[in-house]
């Protein structure tokens, strides 16, 4: 019998673009732009791949009731990194998103809202948020209370006379300040993570570089004795919310911080380099590292690449990062290598 091997032959980008199937593959930016078409979705248009491909997806489609329920779908999913029933991320080893496929094969009456669900929709969510905020702030309230309670017990405990209480009893009074002071740590760290989420944006033209050096000052102010290779670059400059901004910042520069403790000849820079065709900052220190096959947690609520034994933190502040930075219609991503450093990079918009 005669075999043939086709896959010298076997083309993926064609099988796609032949697809009678109506599908786009759009870049993952805030323009969404078309980096691929089926002919199926040309068919359906009456459109051309030239005329497509290289341009705005919104700016191809339209505007209209149709494109808003689009945009908020695609914005979802950018910033859920999950799918719907228009669209599906796509991510590379790494756990970078790479790509957005969207399907137009949704009947236009269930894709179709009216004026007025939108708005109630729009309503709603917002109506979400501040509740959101209100219970965290509650919550932070009405468990702060209890654990300052707890900790000017320990302290009067421990200021009885010298002698009263046995060893295991200091021991045990020296854990419950460690658990009180971790306690307190997350709860300010969802109070962070929940402001990242709620927040009112208010872009302005933003100096990351005089924002990392404060940053760094005040470390090496916290930490004198640390002897860290600092290199910050010049002009570093984005249109940004400030606040949100500095936020995460202190939380990408604090990590490359904490995980050079252990690291001879400590060394963090941050820059700014080309992907693509926009400008990535980065972060980027030569200490613990980690197994990039873990990469894909790294982003995730009390996640953590190394045990409390070995690097103190709550496994908040990089989930906080990436709800910022998405919400500049950015995104992050992680390089690293366990005992040679960790380089985190990110767009904003």
């Amino acid at each position: 019998m005669l075999t043939i091997d086709i896959r010298p032959v076997l083309d993926y980008t064609l099988a796609f673009r032949g697809a009678p199937a109506r599908l786009l593959v759009l870049e993952p930016g805030p323009a969404f732009v078309v980096a691929d078409v089926s002919e199926g979705w040309l068919r359906g248009r009456r459109l051309t791949r030239q005329g497509v491909v290289g341009r705005p997806f919104f700016e191809v489609i339209g505007a209209g009731a149709h494109a808003d329920v689009l945009r908020a779908s695609l914005d979802h999913v950018v910033a859920a990194r999950v799918a719907d029933e228009f669209n599906a991320p796509v991510f590379d080893p790494a756990g970078r998103l790479v790509c957005i496929v969207h399907s137009d094969a949704a009947p236009q009456a269930a894709l179709l809202a009216s004026e007025g669900e939108r708005d109630r929709a729009m309503r709603e969510l917002q109506a979400a948020k501040e509740g959101l905020e209100a219970f965290a702030y509650s919550a932070s309230h009405d468990l702060r209370a209890p654990l300052r309670a707890i900790g000017g017990y320990t302290t009067l405990l421990r200021n009885l006379e010298p002698g009263m209480l046995p060893p295991v009893a200091q021991d045990l009074l020296a854990r419950m300040d460690a658990s009180v002071r971790n306690m307190s740590g997350i709860i300010e760290g969802l109070l962070v993570l929940t402001r990242a989420d709620t927040s009112r944006m208010s872009r302005r033209r933003v100096d990351l570089s005089a924002m990392a050096r404060r940053i760094v000052k005040d470390l090496q102010h916290r930490e004198p004795d640390r002897a860290v290779d600092v290199s910050i670059a010049d002009g570093l400059e984005a249109l940004a919310d400030e606040a949100l901004v500095a936020i995460a910042l202190e939380n990408l520069i604090g990590n490359a911080w904490k995980y050079t403790a252990r690291t001879a000849g400590a060394r963090i820079e941050v820059g700014r380099r080309k992907v693509v065709v926009r400008d990535a900052f980065f972060v980027r220190d030569n200490g613990a590292g980690f197994e990039m096959a873990r990469a894909g947690k790294l982003f995730t609520p009390f996640f953590r690449m190394h045990a409390v034994s070995e690097f103190e933190g709550h496994g908040i502040g990089l989930a906080t990062v990436r709800r910022i930075v998405e919400r500049h219609g950015g995104e992050i991503w992680a390089d690293s290598q366990p005992g040679r450093g960790t380089t985190l990079s990110f767009t904003l918009g």
